[in-house]
């Protein structure tokens, strides 16, 4: 699979997280505010990473050399207060748990993915950098 082909996954799934976003909206108001605030910091974190993997691919930036634990970080301590929200009686009986834990594992998924593609364009623009040299007019074209 090509790094192209990779970034238009990336941009499914973000796609459909926006959309489970639009439809859960009742949901996640409902949420205590640190639950609200820390998936909102994960959010603009995957967004951001997205950019950057977009600049990678267009060679407008290079990866980094280190490695930054903080979106684990993050995400492990929005998985850890959404198990402490679940312990909360009315929380697991509405479909509220249900609905953030499905948006819960398309944040995993796709900081995953994201993760996976940095990978593959820094040894595709390490090891294979004559052939992707590219070119935005034939991209365009395709």
């Amino acid at each position: 699979m090509s790094n192209l082909e990779f970034l238009l996954i990336q941009q499914a799934l973000s796609y459909i997280i926006l959309k489970r976003l639009q439809q859960y909206k009742a949901d996640i108001a409902g949420l205590p505010e640190t639950f609200r605030s820390m998936l909102q910091e994960q959010m603009e974190y995957l967004v951001n990473e997205h950019e950057k993997m977009l600049l990678m691919f267009l060679g407008k930036v290079k990866a980094h050399a280190q490695k930054c634990n903080t979106a684990d970080k993050q995400r492990n301590e929005l998985m850890d207060i959404f198990l402490q929200n679940l312990k909360d009686e009315t929380f697991r009986t509405d479909l509220q748990s249900y609905h953030v834990m499905n948006l819960l594992a398309l944040l995993v998924d796709y900081q995953e993915e994201l993760e996976h593609l940095e990978k593959l364009i820094t040894v595709s623009q390490t090891y294979h950098h004559e052939q992707s040299e590219l070119n935005l007019d034939e991209l365009e074209d395709q």
